[in-house]
């Protein structure tokens, strides 16, 4: 028994796909150009960059100390047996595994029947198949090792005072926090041998022949500068390398194997709460109503506790948009100011905020309170329905359920945009 193989091969790297839009989404994902595409006018050789001078990440020993130029790297962990498909007892059943929870995304009911299938046909041969059930195969996929981080959860349930009638459910359920060690994990990523060539090690500035100025990424930013230079100021930091830890969260629904869970996965790479009030700038002292205020001054970690320590909790609300209760878990940090490091969610502001979360949203409840439910509600079946009546066209996808389906990604909004207003051409509001 093999397991079915995808059909486009990525060019790059030996990642295959089961589809195009799967392959142009990993190819846009993985192999997206550290810098930005030329235009016609512009020719590679017109750029220049200005590297930081003096955390320069020359390599070095596991002790700090630096290696001749040209050592190659140290020799990392042996790699395992190509014959051994550990934790797995076998080819056929990593296959098997692979087919139904990766290729396919069998839900466990698909799951439990595949198992009773093939074990029938093992009956007449008094053989067994390695799982009873699709729980157990979970676990098996769970015990998967790669690296030395390994997985720990725990459970946890508020234990305070319920209060009278129904609870709300969050105080009387049971949660699990899965988590790894941050610190192996990022020796993992920097000592990944694929990375090689994909990252900038040295914070730089880059600039066009005209002398305008490019940014790309976090390490081409100002902060990332400033912060190599304050380093620096320490002479035994210099040939170091900057590693800034990126951290985000997010929301995601996990339907298939798992029954539609919820899920807030945090996500970390080699930046999270500002303690300020909504509707105030969390980078500047502007007020909600005077966001481009020219002479507001930009928040700091400092002009905050100075603010704190000098004005009553009311008082930092309603004239500085401070909450005195909240502190945001970057305060100790002492290469890290969240004011300075917040900056635009092209993602989930743009694309998801602004049309699903507002216009989306804004149209549905509009509909409701100008026509009432049963009418409103007819209306939004109405546009769903002209949605999913879009024809194939090159550029444009169609949405057979119209734009009401729970998960949305930034590639679900984008497409949505293009087919959404023209569902409510002639439509009487």
């Amino acid at each position: 028994m093999t397991c079915l193989r995808p059909l486009y091969s990525c060019p790059d790297c030996t990642r295959r796909c089961s589809s195009a839009s799967g392959l142009t989404r990993h190819h846009k994902t993985s192999h997206r150009p550290l810098t930005p595409t030329l235009d016609d006018e512009g020719d590679a050789e017109t750029f220049s960059y200005h590297r930081h001078h003096h955390l320069t990440a020359k390599p070095c020993d596991k002790n700090g100390n630096f290696l001749p130029a040209h050592s190659p790297p140290p020799s990392s962990s042996p790699p395992l047996d190509d014959m051994s498909w550990d934790p797995f007892p076998s080819r056929v059943t990593f296959d098997f595994t692979c087919f139904h929870f990766v290729e396919q995304q069998t839900s466990a009911t698909g799951i439990n029947r595949a198992l009773d299938l093939w074990a029938a046909s093992l009956l007449e041969f008094g053989r067994d198949i390695p799982w009873a059930n699709a729980q157990e195969l979970y676990a098996t996929i769970d015990s998967i090792r790669h690296g030395q981080a390994a997985w720990k959860t725990y459970k946890l349930c508020y234990n305070g005072v319920l209060p009278e009638g129904t609870p709300p459910r969050w105080m009387t359920s049971t949660f699990e926090l899965c988590t790894r060690d941050s610190w192996t994990l990022l020796h993992q990523q920097l000592e990944t041998t694929d990375f090689k060539d994909k990252i900038h090690y040295v914070p730089y500035k880059q600039f066009r022949g005209d002398g305008s100025r490019i940014w790309s990424n976090l390490m081409s930013a100002d902060w990332a500068a400033k912060q190599a230079d304050l380093i620096a100021a320490d002479p035994s930091t210099h040939g170091a390398m900057f590693v800034p830890v990126v951290a985000g969260s997010d929301k995601t629904t996990v339907s298939v194997a798992t029954g539609h869970q919820e899920y807030h996965p945090v996500y970390m790479s080699p930046v999270w709460l500002s303690g300020t009030v909504q509707g105030w700038c969390p980078k500047c002292l502007a007020r909600p109503d005077f966001l481009d205020d020219p002479s507001a001054h930009r928040r700091t970690h400092e002009k905050t506790d100075f603010l704190i320590r000098s004005f009553e909790p009311g008082i930092l609300w309603d004239d500085y948009g401070i909450r005195s209760d909240v502190m945001p878990f970057t305060h100790e940090f002492p290469r890290t100011d969240i004011h300075e490091l917040l900056c635009p969610d092209l993602l989930h502001q743009v694309i998801k905020g602004t049309f699903k979360d507002h216009l989306v949203t804004w149209v549905n409840q509009y509909l409701i309170e100008e026509h009432g439910e049963a009418c409103g509600l007819d209306i939004i079946q109405d546009i769903d329905r002209r949605i999913s009546a879009v024809p194939p066209f090159p550029g444009l996808r169609r949405f057979a359920d119209g734009r009401d389906f729970a998960q949305w990604t930034g590639d679900d909004s984008k497409s949505l945009m293009k087919v959404y207003p023209p569902g409510h051409h002639h439509q009487a509001y």
